[in-house]
């Protein structure tokens, strides 16, 4: 059973924001009944904040519920009350009943005689009271009568049966009990990788993902895309799934020795690339968070091309432009005597055409590069060629295939950062007219409107000012302003 805490953002849950309720959300500023009842009022929210009071037994779901209200001579009854407007447990209610219904508040104190309270229900995790009868409390009575009615349960089944059920799990809560005793420790595993990697971890999420695990033996024999349809429209679940499956295989194989970066086909996430947002650390998200190499069809290209990146670690926009460059050239000698397939034969002649498909080249989408783009993709393919040759591991090649000054890719280099980026001054005068609406209609998780307002000024006061591009405002570091002399200097990455 894991119970996330609401104060860590990591665990992606949040107290309802009524100052009475206690019950926690997935994220959401309601609970889902508080939210009923603000649609059902007309109120403003700020009041409903502070004066609304949930049901009582509302704060008892997924916790132990309230006892009866019957003592006598300071002792209580130990047993649960069953409802909310009596208050009287199952058996002082039946009582009550048959000494006519007088005032529930004097005959508690006056006829009632208290019960010593059931153990816990035999459900691992659930702290509600066992019902007289069956050692499980009334939810998880109900299922398992259900069950066993079906035909799917024997009746001397009880305790094995209750050894796989989850206790009742509110927003912030999932329990491992149905999966299998190696699962729950390879799934355990997978969401401190991801912990590790900064990511929260999203409870309904995993909930989901223990439901489609509960038959699996193992997570090294289960793989993203069987499980992924299973989830649907929920693309959390499938984002955890994805995470910890990539931590638990990346683990056995290095359990059996095998090095990722020796697959033709990286997880870029799995070998530990920096993403070019952040070179401190590697890359988190899993969009395009592979590169694969099989499109290099000549083998001492593609292994040079994997040596050059197990090497060199560039971060992963610069790995994925260079396993391109290297296709661009693979395609193009594919096409010359002997495609390419031997590094020995390869002449001026064969590095004269691989440049020419260079000035030819378009994008993965066919636009068009222009020559700029095409001249720095023929540097990053004539790179790895250099990377080969200073390594020795391009033996027998020859002199001619390589850099070479009359095979370039001539362009003008024009400068970007001057012409056309800043905002137009008519548009600036517009947006500066209202520059107090800006963030007025928006939300930011519990952040209060005068903080989202001073955020959007911030950004827009930055665009305006430095004409950077909105990626790069978006990417700024905490410590990006440099004081020298009295100056302030914006420091940034150049997306571009």
């Amino acid at each position: 059973m894991f119970t996330g805490d609401p104060a860590n953002p990591a665990t992606n849950c949040r107290v309802c924001a009524v100052r009475a309720c206690t019950t926690i959300t997935g994220g959401t500023r309601f609970c889902y009944a508080c939210d009923e009842d603000l649609r059902g009022v007309d109120v403003d929210e700020a009041v409903f904040i502070d004066t609304h009071r949930p049901s009582v037994f509302k704060h008892y779901m997924g916790v132990a519920e309230p006892v009866c209200r019957v003592e006598r001579d300071g002792v209580r009854c130990g047993r649960v009350a069953y409802s909310g407007r009596r208050g009287l447990c199952l058996m002082h209610s039946s009582r009550w009943r048959a000494h006519g219904s007088p005032p529930i508040e004097e005959w508690a104190r006056s006829r009632g005689v208290p019960l010593p309270g059931l153990e816990e229900c035999l459900v691992l995790g659930c702290p509600r009271q066992r019902r007289v009868t069956v050692a499980l409390c009334d939810l998880h009575y109900r299922r398992w009568r259900e069950e066993r009615r079906a035909g799917r349960v024997r009746e001397d089944e009880c305790q094995r049966w209750a050894a796989r059920r989850l206790p009742y799990l509110g927003t912030h809560q999932f329990s491992l009990a149905p999966l299998s005793d190696t699962v729950r420790l390879e799934l355990r595993y997978g969401l401190q990788r991801r912990d590790a990697l900064g990511r929260p971890i999203d409870m309904p999420a995993v909930r989901a993902l223990v439901r489609v695990l509960a038959d699996a033996d193992t997570l090294t024999a289960v793989q993203s895309a069987d499980i992924a349809p299973r989830f649907k429209t929920m693309a959390t679940a499938r984002a955890h799934g994805t995470d910890i499956l990539r931590a638990v295989h990346a683990a056995f194989d290095e359990h059996r020795g095998l090095d990722p970066t020796h697959r033709p086909v990286w997880d870029l996430i799995a070998v530990g690339i920096p993403s070019q947002f952040d070179l401190d650390r590697p890359r988190t998200n899993n969009a395009q968070a592979q590169v694969d190499f099989t499109p290099i069809a000549q083998d001492w290209l593609r292994e040079l091309t994997m040596a050059w990146a197990r090497t060199v670690r560039p971060v992963s926009q610069r790995l994925k432009q260079t396993v391109w460059a290297a296709t661009i050239a693979s395609r193009s000698l594919a096409l010359r005597p002997g495609g390419g397939a031997d590094v020995a034969t390869l002449r001026f002649a064969d590095m004269t055409a691989v440049v020419d498909a260079f000035r030819r080249a378009n994008s993965h989408t066919g636009r068009a590069y222009r020559d700029k783009n095409r001249s720095a993709l023929l540097g990053l393919f004539l790179t790895v060629l250099d990377f080969g040759r200073s390594n020795e591991m391009l033996p027998g090649l020859s002199a001619g295939f390589g850099r070479h000054p009359d095979l370039r890719i001539k362009f003008v280099d024009e400068n970007e950062d001057e012409i056309g980026k800043a905002i137009p001054e008519p548009v600036i005068a517009q947006l500066d007219t209202h520059i107090d609406m800006f963030g007025s209609d928006r939300s930011y998780g519990d952040w209060a409107r005068h903080d989202i307002q001073a955020m959007f000024h911030a950004v827009y006061v930055v665009l305006r000012d430095t004409g950077r591009r909105p990626r790069e405002v978006c990417a700024l570091p905490l410590d990006c302003l440099e004081i020298e002399g009295g100056e302030y200097s914006l420091i940034y990455h150049n997306f571009k």
